[in-house]
């Protein structure tokens, strides 16, 4: 630097040409989001459950899987589902169709930060940690992560970032499940978490049938209507106008309140997610 003042830049003008293509304009990511996902579906079970297959296929470690938890996984006592933020209430949601699906395991959801001393509270030869991350750089789940591999767990990740810390050490351990959600825009995550919970539902469904549980088949079947389910909801005009008129009666409140019962209640906490964004 020689101590001489820049000249101020001039100003210009741009235009770009032409419009980017397969990009909606005028519109919010939020929405434009929201309008990939069935095609995000119909994508993940081509790659996870060709026509050719009636259960899901997964690229993961089962003679590593079979060799600590024995012929179809018969010494698994219990799943732990792992995550922050919405990938926990991912996991919460999901928790139900584990149970079904896996009646012989516990199933239990929880965030790392509630783990004091994982030696006392997961026990390698009888549990499985999945790890739910998108991005695979939260710091508390690669911390976790570090601290599973050096206690000798089996861990299987299912995150979008296959090469990134989290992902990388489950890789060495049971493998992950790329969630296939592509990159979002939006800081709640929409297609993301959505994209989640739908290979979850799948992993679900292919650990039932390396256990041997009834029920498994059925549930692939309906997973396999879901996208086109999807795709008639969000193009229903009459539910973007009942939206729209929600939106537009309530858009000077001070407050929103969600109600739930039990069972809908992790989704109620992402929805409160999606609301403070707005």
């Amino acid at each position: 630097f020689e101590g001489n003042i820049l000249p101020d830049i001039e100003a210009f003008s741009t235009v770009l040409n032409p419009l980017q293509i397969r990009k909606d304009l005028y519109r919010s990511f939020y929405e434009t989001h929201l309008n990939e996902i069935p095609e995000k579906f119909h994508h993940i079970l081509r790659c996870y459950i060709p026509e050719t297959e009636k259960f899901p296929c997964f690229d993961l470690r089962k003679r590593l899987l079979e060799r600590r938890f024995g012929p179809a996984f018969g010494n698994l006592k219990r799943i732990v589902l792992a995550g922050m933020g919405s990938s926990f209430h991912m996991g919460l949601t999901a928790r139900s169709i584990f149970q079904n699906l896996l009646p012989a395991a516990d199933i239990r959801v929880v965030q790392p930060s509630e783990i004091d001393d994982i030696r006392r509270q997961i026990f390698p030869e009888t549990d499985l940690v999945v790890l739910l991350s998108w991005s695979s750089t939260t710091a508390d789940m690669m911390e976790f992560a570090k601290t599973l591999r050096q206690s000798r767990v089996v861990m299987i990740g299912i995150t979008e970032k296959v090469f990134a810390d989290m992902a990388l050490i489950c890789q060495k351990s049971g493998g992950v499940i790329p969630i296939l959600s592509g990159e979002e825009v939006t800081v709640s995550g929409i297609k993301s978490t959505l994209c989640m919970l739908f290979c979850l539902h799948l992993f679900a469904v292919w650990m039932g049938q390396q256990m041997k549980t009834a029920g498994g088949w059925d549930y692939a079947e309906k997973l396999r209507q879901i996208p086109d389910e999807l795709s008639s909801l969000v193009t229903d005009n009459g539910i973007k106008k009942f939206a729209a008129r929600l939106a537009e009666k309530n858009a000077r409140s001070h407050a929103c309140i969600l109600i739930a019962d039990a069972a809908y209640l992790p989704v109620c906490r992402e929805a409160v997610f999606k609301l403070e964004e707005c």
